[in-house]
């Protein structure tokens, strides 16, 4: 039942906003009667949040799904890459649902700015991990935390997938962006030669 209803919230999520989306209609859509989903979440936020977790894990596992496929040790910037690549498959799956969750963590709202950083970590604990072996490596600069270097990454494919929607795919193209952020991260955060 939990999985119908995050799925049924993904949808109205997306088609009507964090504040449009009605819990009945969600309980509804889930093929369950009004009101149930409060036997699962608190609130609509916690419904909202959990659609974003769910989603990272399914980041997070295909993350590491690559990572065990990959032969051979591989650099920061192919794990960075394949981090980004995992993440981009699932916003393929759920992309109108990733438009409103980018919308609203940029947003503004203190209420809902550190819950909904919190519901990230399932992608966050793997990016920290690469950016501090990057830092030992000496690829990284050390300068900045790796929570910091975390959420300059989170933040510049933010950006670029705004700049995709919002150009309603002119530049960047959808496919580009994990290695545009890559590139135009560790440009800025990568040790000068």
């Amino acid at each position: 039942m939990r999985n119908s209803l995050l799925l049924s919230a993904a949808r109205h999520f997306a088609a009507h906003g964090l504040d449009g989306a009605n819990i009945n209609e969600i309980s509804v859509g889930a093929g369950l009667a009004r009101g149930t989903v409060y036997n699962y979440f608190d609130s609509k936020l916690d419904l909202f949040l959990a659609v974003i977790e769910d989603a990272c894990l399914r980041v997070a596992r295909r993350y590491k799904d690559r990572e065990a496929n990959a032969h051979s040790a591989v650099d920061l910037r192919s794990k960075l890459l394949q981090l980004l690549q995992a993440d981009l498959e699932v916003l393929r799956e759920e992309e109108d649902f990733a438009r409103v969750f980018v919308r609203e963590a940029l947003s503004f709202k203190p209420e809902t700015f550190a819950v909904i950083q919190k519901s990230l970590s399932p992608v966050l604990e793997p990016l920290i991990g690469i950016l501090k072996s990057g830092q030992k490596s000496g690829e990284i600069r050390t300068d900045l935390s790796v929570e910091m270097l975390a959420q300059i990454f989170l933040g510049t494919a933010s950006l670029f997938y705004v700049q995709h929607w919002g150009s309603e795919g002119a530049w960047p193209e959808l496919e580009s962006i994990p290695a545009l952020v890559c590139e135009y991260y560790l440009q800025g955060v990568g040790l000068k030669a």
